[in-house]
């Protein structure tokens, strides 16, 4: 039996993914979505033990057991499943990938700049979205 929920994988330390995971949490009123560290051994030993391929290059990652997105793709699966509102985003799907992650390894490559980098995990301090960590599942 699979999962009811998808996993969202975010570097803990970047004050636009923190911001991101918030406005995820805010708006899934279903709870689908559950968050782990991007670059956590565990996530690492997981995914090989699932037969996912995984380099750590700092990118918004989801993982819905049975498919794995990255970048632009992952963000616009998260939003388009928040809220009815957020549907028209799957509109961007028209646009390449190639064309899409570019502008979204534009902002990735500037985001400490622009939004800072947090020296701590703002994410786990928050009773909110704690119950929405993932935990190692064994």
């Amino acid at each position: 039996m699979k999962p009811d929920w998808w996993l969202v994988l975010i570097d803990w330390f970047c004050v636009l993914c923190n911001w991101f995971a918030e406005f995820v949490v805010r708006y899934d009123k279903d709870e689908k979505f559950v968050f782990w560290a991007l670059d956590d051994q565990w996530v690492i030993a997981y995914l090989w033990w699932k037969w996912i391929s995984y380099e750590i290059d700092e990118s918004v990652r989801v993982y819905t057991w049975t498919e794995f997105m990255d970048k632009s793709t992952a963000v616009i699966y998260i939003l388009s499943r928040l809220n009815v509102w957020f549907l028209p985003l799957r509109l961007f799907l028209l646009i390449p990938a190639f064309i899409r992650d570019f502008i979204y390894d534009k902002i990735a490559a500037r985001r400490y700049s622009w939004f800072w980098k947090s020296s701590t995990c703002n994410l786990a301090s928050r009773a909110k979205i704690q119950k929405r960590l993932f935990s190692v599942p064994w």
